[in-house]
């Protein structure tokens, strides 16, 4: 799981994840939380998406044995499984989902999802420690960084005294500032 506060830059890490792996001819599947209805399960609704017609079962089979000929796992990336159907949605089927792609040894799965100090579900899942989990702290720890080179871009002067705040550690805060 890669979990973290809004804006931190969790789907960013994910696109330069995927970059990377393009760049070495590695493949990867990335399908997007807000696009999951709560009316079918995840891999039916994968299949759909990837407009490929078979069971479920089959397409998971046939992408275990691609990265098999490849020599190269196939991951299958879900970004901000909060949004689109939500909690309700993959309480129910995100650990079936987990399941399935464990089956197969060429086959890994990557779930993003924001998380906040409430306590639900999702902060459950963070906070679990069986599970595998980067909590994206954005830019903390690099602040006075990320504000001279946002501050750069934009052409805007920098600050005449340090203020970089918790706030600063968030890139989106940076980018609405």
């Amino acid at each position: 799981f890669i979990t973290g506060e809004a804006g931190c830059g969790k789907s960013h890490l994910i696109g330069e994840i995927i970059t990377k792996r393009q760049q070495a001819s590695y493949p990867s599947i990335l399908l997007l939380g807000q696009h999951f209805m709560a009316s079918s399960d995840p891999l039916t609704q994968i299949c759909v998406s990837l407009d490929i017609h078979c069971r479920k079962e089959i397409l998971l089979s046939q992408l275990n044995d691609y990265g098999k000929r490849v020599d190269n796992l196939v991951v299958i990336f879900i970004d901000a499984i909060n949004e689109g159907a939500g909690l309700d949605y993959w309480q129910r089927f995100l650990e079936e989902l987990i399941a399935s792609v464990e089956n197969y040894e060429f086959l890994k799965l990557v779930v993003s999802f924001r998380t906040s100090q409430m306590k639900n579900w999702f902060y459950d899942l963070a906070h679990d420690a069986d599970n595998t989990v980067y909590i994206h702290e954005g830019f903390r720890g690099r602040e006075r960084e990320a504000a001279q080179y946002m501050f750069g871009a934009f052409g805007l002067d920098q600050p005449l005294w340090p203020m970089y705040g918790s706030e600063f550690t968030n890139p989106l805060f940076l980018l609405k500032y």
